[in-house]
């Protein structure tokens, strides 16, 4: 049957009248009206609705409920359900007068898209007398949410139902599986090794901890292919914290860490992996206000925009290493971090190697606004260094970044546009050798290499030089 633009609604149930194969649409009310009269046992099982096509009504799909407010000895009341928060993947209700009568319930949650209908995808039951319920399901971003409370038939004889739209979160994905994780300390727990975690754009109020597992965190890119996952730490400690001896096959690609307040991610007797991230806007009162390398600690960082990271009171505005450490940095940016000591990085007797790398704009109260090394081994070849560093390949000129101060006119906030231009001194002068292979594409996901060789910095210019478009010179 087909029941269309109807002014008060359509179908009206009576208990045991089953509802099935109709089309039920664009009605003034509800799609289908499931009604007790008196005090009869009432279970919405009794009232089957299946496979019906129940969309665009104006009061909602389907309603279920009684009209009597009292029932049998005692005058039992029916239960009066608070509508629920509906966020992210998990739907709520608190407050009110839920489960009046002390009984247990369930609370289903069903969702509905476009002509698709109603869809069951979860429960949870309810205890008597609480004030408050949750249920998580997968659901997709943006899904019309249906949450449907059932009374114990023998006390409570009405169901509460209440709608809303749904501000979803997509969920993590681990090896290109959908999962019901929304958080990644969560979905990095069910890890064992080896698995690919992909997480979706948003920001994530969570520090992480990878616990020595050998598995790869990457983070969705923008329409502009920057990284459009965010980690603040909410708060608290280092963002990111490898301490149970990582190796390089622990890897967090395409993530922005910003705004920590003890460092945006701390090395302990570790050497994890890190591409195409930025570390942005974070301050430590002691040392590394981006990164810190401690205790044999050797980091592999590649095309990282380090910017506006601040060790308060000590040194390494962007990176600090120890005596242990060996810190290995590739077609990294250093721009615009301060420190008391090393602004851009400090090392601390440790061997430090920067490749490729632009170390430009930072700034120290006391002593190494770019570089401070106190003994022993840093190695800086083929970088742009302001100022100048000894080492093969190094340069001190401009890097002409494409608007350093970015939109606002402010130096070091993140609208900041740190490519450098076509003919920036950077361009074809880095050292293809050192870029790990599997590592085909910089920072904006521009494709490595376009030129005679690897531009410096974590961004590659498209540039083709004469004699490789199709043309020979002699």
């Amino acid at each position: 049957c087909r029941f269309q633009n109807n002014l008060v609604g359509s179908p009206r149930l009576a208990p045991a009248d089953p509802d099935l194969g109709n089309s039920i649409a664009y009605n003034g009310g509800y799609g289908v009206l499931v009604g007790e009269c008196g005090c009869g046992a009432f279970l919405p099982k009794y009232n089957p609705i299946m496979t019906n096509s129940i969309h665009d009504n104006t009061s909602g799909g389907i309603e279920i409920n009684v009209l009597s407010a009292t029932c049998g000895a005692g005058g039992i009341g029916n239960e009066d359900i608070p509508a629920p928060t509906i966020s992210s993947v998990t739907t709520s209700g608190a407050g009110g007068d839920t489960n009046l009568g002390g009984a247990d319930s369930t609370v289903q949650l069903f969702i509905t898209g476009g002509n698709q209908g109603e869809k069951f995808v979860a429960e949870v039951s309810v205890t008597g007398g609480a004030s408050n319920w949750s249920v998580t399901a997968a659901l997709p971003a943006g899904a019309k949410v249906t949450a449907t409370n059932t009374g114990h038939w023998a006390t409570n004889f009405n169901t509460s139902e209440f709608s809303s739209t749904a501000a979803v979160l997509p969920l993590i994905k681990i090896d290109n599986v959908i999962t019901s994780y929304t958080t990644i300390g969560a979905a990095l727990s069910s890890l064992s090794g080896g698995e690919t975690m992909e997480l979706p754009a948003g920001t994530y109020a969570e520090s992480i901890n990878s616990g020595g597992k050998a598995v790869t965190i990457r983070g969705a890119v923008d329409g502009n292919g920057m990284p459009a996952v965010t980690l603040t730490g909410g708060g608290a400690g280092p963002v990111i914290v490898c301490d149970s001896g990582e190796t390089n096959a622990t890897v967090f690609e395409n993530i922005l860490v910003h705004g920590a307040v003890d460092g945006g991610m701390l090395v302990d007797g570790a050497s994890p992996t890190l591409v195409n991230c930025i570390f942005h806007g974070n301050t430590n009162n002691g040392n590394g206000g981006a990164i810190r390398a401690i205790q044999g600690s050797s980091p592999r960082l590649v095309s990282q925009l380090m910017t506006n990271n601040t060790s308060v009171n000590g040194s390494g505005g962007a990176v600090y290493s120890d005596s242990s450490s060996s810190p290995e940095l590739i077609n990294c940016a250093l721009v615009g971090n301060s420190a008391q000591w090393g602004g851009g990085i400090y090392n601390d007797g440790g061997s430090p190697e920067l490749t490729n790398c632009i170390v430009w704009g930072n700034s120290a109260v006391s002593v190494g606004d770019q570089i401070e090394s106190m003994g022993g081994n840093m190695v800086v070849t083929y970088s742009c260094i302001q100022g100048g560093y000894s080492g093969a390949g190094n340069i001190d000129a401009n890097p002409l970044f494409m608007d350093p101060d970015g939109a606002d006119g402010i130096l070091g906030n993140l609208d900041d546009d740190l490519r450098i231009q076509d003919h920036s001194p950077c361009v074809n002068s880095g050292d293809d050798s050192v870029l790990p292979v599997g590592i085909d594409k910089d920072l904006y996901s521009n494709p490595r290499i376009t030129g005679i060789a690897i531009d410096m910095g974590p961004h590659e210019t498209s540039v083709i030089p004469i004699g490789l478009s199709g043309f020979v010179i002699d």
